[in-house]
C-alpha cells in the first residue's frame, strides 16, 4: 500500500511538472509573438519597385568612346528583410532588394572579378532611399555610390534624350555622392539614368564614357528606337 501510495505521488508530481513546463512554453511563445509583432516593418511598395527596371538574364551591352564593349547579364534580384540593429529584438525591420550581374567578357586577367554592382532600394522611415551602386569588380577605375531619397529623385527634371539612335523620355542624370563614409578620390563622375531602361550612361573624369548600345531581353533589344517613334 504504501508502495503504491508512492507511486501515485509520483505520477502525480510529473503531471504537475509537465502543466507548469507547458505553461512556462506558452507563456514564454505569446512573449516571442509580443516581441516579432511589436516591431516596425518598412516594406518596399509598387511605386518604389518602379525604380527597379531590370529582370533575370537581362543583358546590358555597353560600348565606350574608345569602342570597346562591356556586356552584363543581370543574375541577381534578391529581396530582404534586415532588423536595423541586430542583436535588437525590437529594432525596426527594413525590405531591401539587391540588384547585380556577372560582365560576360571581362579581360582575360580578370575573368575572376565578374561581378558588377547595379542598385539597391531600401525601404526606410519617412523615404525610400534608391542607392545607384554601379561598379564593376574588374575595373581598375575607383567607384562610387549615388544615394537619393524617391522623393528627392521625383523633383528632378526628367528630360528627353537621344543615344545611339534610342530614344529616351525619362532621362535623370545623376552623380556619385556616397563613400561609405571613408575619405577617398573616386574616378567616376556621373550617369545618366532611365526609370524604364536603367542605367543609360556612365561618365569618369579622365572623360572615358560608356553608352547603352542594348538592352536584351528573352533574346530581344527592347531599347526605344527613334525610328518607330
Amino acid at each position: 500500500m504504501i508502495f503504491v501510495e508512492k507511486t501515485r505521488q509520483s505520477v502525480q508530481k510529473q503531471n504537475l511538472l509537465k502543466r507548469i513546463k507547458m505553461k512556462d512554453i506558452k507563456i514564454i511563445g505569446v512573449l516571442v509573438l509580443t516581441l516579432i509583432t511589436s516591431c516596425t516593418n518598412y516594406n518596399l511598395n509598387n511605386d518604389d519597385l518602379k525604380w527597379q527596371p531590370y529582370l533575370i538574364n537581362d543583358i546590358l551591352v555597353f560600348k565606350s568612346n574608345n569602342n570597346s564593349i562591356d556586356s552584363i547579364r543581370v543574375n541577381l534580384i534578391q529581396f530582404h528583410m534586415n532588423p536595423e540593429d541586430q542583436l535588437s529584438f525590437l529594432s525596426p525591420i527594413h525590405e531591401s532588394i539587391f540588384v547585380s550581374g556577372e560582365l560576360l567578357n571581362p579581360p582575360i586577367e580578370m575573368r575572376h572579378l565578374r561581378h558588377v554592382s547595379l542598385l539597391k532600394i531600401y525601404a526606410d522611415k519617412g523615404d525610400t532611399q534608391i542607392n545607384f551602386e554601379l561598379e564593376k569588380s574588374s575595373d581598375t577605375l575607383i567607384y562610387a555610390s549615388g544615394h537619393y531619397l524617391k522623393n528627392q529623385l521625383n523633383k528632378f527634371n526628367v528630360r528627353d534624350k537621344i543615344i545611339n539612335n534610342n530614344c529616351f523620355e525619362d532621362i535623370l542624370q545623376l552623380y556619385p555622392n556616397y563613400t561609405g563614409g571613408l575619405n577617398y578620390e573616386f574616378d567616376l563622375d556621373s550617369y545618366l539614368w532611365s526609370k524604364k531602361y536603367g542605367y543609360i550612361k556612365y561618365t569618369f573624369k579622365n572623360n572615358k564614357s560608356y553608352e547603352l548600345t542594348k538592352l536584351i531581353r528573352k533574346g530581344v533589344n527592347i531599347l526605344p528606337k527613334c525610328e518607330s517613334k
